[in-house]
């Protein structure tokens, strides 16, 4: 096969590969784990090897989430469903073992002839299942956040150094890039604000998502130098150094 198609094939199942190489590196951390609790520790060894499995899965999960899938947000949900996926991974091999076994293949042979497609549907599985866009939905009462509108910011700070006490209450329906920043000037003002939005995050246009692993925009981000307000607004909240400003690639004749 010309190496051409090989890097080809490498780069299309690098997920893969790369969930293949955690697997991998989980197994080292299941045993030391093991072998540190049973023999340093003196834990009994069906406890001890209950948690090192656990520590071996969140290890896995953290690695793929950070790493390999790139999907970081609702991690409760999404290691409960790793371990769901892992415990079913688990049963298929204890089922095949035992199977091969029976059939007088031998266990240590069945186990390794179980091992790679088990670990190709777990990849599956948890690709599919585990680390999927989970969308931008929202529940509120068992309600889409479409329907009825959630709170996701208590409110902001009521009291700001050398502000006046507060005189009002304030609603922001929408915590776009407009509705944060009116949000903002008055709680500078020492009103009580709260920001209501429909969506799981605040941002609107200026917030990102990820599809299929890729950190995507709403909307362009882009400013110029010449933007006085939002590079004051920026400045004046403390995260003016996080912006980056390059040279155009791009010019007109």
């Amino acid at each position: 096969m010309p190496i051409p198609t090989i890097l080809h094939q490498v780069k299309k199942n690098q997920k893969l590969l790369v969930y293949g190489v955690i697997g991998v590196s989980a197994i080292g951390v299941d045993l030391v784990v093991f072998l540190l609790l049973y023999n340093v520790i003196g834990i009994v060894p069906g406890l001890a090897t209950t948690l090192s499995v656990l520590v071996a899965m969140v290890y896995a999960f953290t690695l793929n989430a950070r790493y390999n899938f790139k999907m970081t947000d609702q991690i409760k949900k999404r290691l409960f469903r790793y371990m769901l996926v892992s415990l079913f991974g688990l049963l298929l091999s204890v089922v095949a073992v035992e199977g091969f076994d029976a059939i007088g293949i031998g266990a240590n042979l069945g186990k390794i002839l179980s091992l790679p497609p088990i670990v190709v549907l777990q990849y599956i599985l948890n690709s599919r299942y585990t680390f999927r866009e989970m969308g931008d939905q929202a529940e509120v009462a068992g309600e889409p956040a479409s329907e009825s509108i959630k709170t996701v910011a208590a409110k902001l700070a009521t009291e700001t150094p050398g502000a006046p006490v507060a005189v009002k209450r304030v609603a922001v329906i929408g915590g776009g890039f407009t509705g944060l920043t009116t949000a903002y000037e008055l709680a500078k003002q020492g009103h009580a604000v709260t920001v209501i939005e429909a969506a799981p995050e605040l941002g609107g246009l200026v917030a990102g998502f990820t599809m299929h692993g890729t950190p995507l925009e709403r909307a362009y981000h882009f400013l110029y130098k010449t933007d006085r307000a939002i590079i004051g607004l920026a400045e004046e909240l403390g995260v003016g150094q996080a912006l980056n400003f390059y040279p155009s690639s791009i010019a007109v004749a």
